[in-house]
């Protein structure tokens, strides 16, 4: 098998990969972003792979386009999984600030005295 054929099937599979990341970014719970990492670090490793064969050896012209095409790719996808991740990191930290400012701690004000519904409405969250 060439390399570009090689690489044409490790694409397919980085490329598969980073499909089944976004799927499972739908629901991003510590369980599902674990389960990302094996297929997060396949793709980055061919990437990688990519970028230096690219800077490596002279190759054909339409070696090149094909390379940079697949580069092209899995950069796409890779934008994907990388908002979904921010996504899920914004919510998360939304959702920790929702807590901590729900605490029972005590709110006072400068002059020492409780602040007027600090014991007021409360956050629950299940599951």
């Amino acid at each position: 098998m060439s390399w570009a054929q090689e690489s044409e099937c490790d694409s397919r599979q980085a490329l598969a990969g980073l499909r089944e990341v976004r799927r499972l970014l739908r629901r991003p719970e510590a369980a599902a972003l674990e389960a990302s990492v094996p297929h997060l670090a396949a793709a980055i490793g061919h990437l990688s792979a990519l970028e230096s064969q690219l800077r490596g050896a002279p190759a054909t012209i339409e070696g090149r386009a094909q390379i940079r095409a697949e580069i092209r790719q899995l950069e796409g996808e890779l934008r994907h999984v990388n908002a979904l991740m921010e996504s899920a990191g914004r919510f998360y930290a939304g959702l920790g600030q929702a807590l901590a400012a729900s605490g029972d701690a005590a709110n006072y004000t400068p002059q020492g005295r409780l602040e007027a519904g600090a014991l007021g409405p409360r956050l629950q969250v299940e599951g």
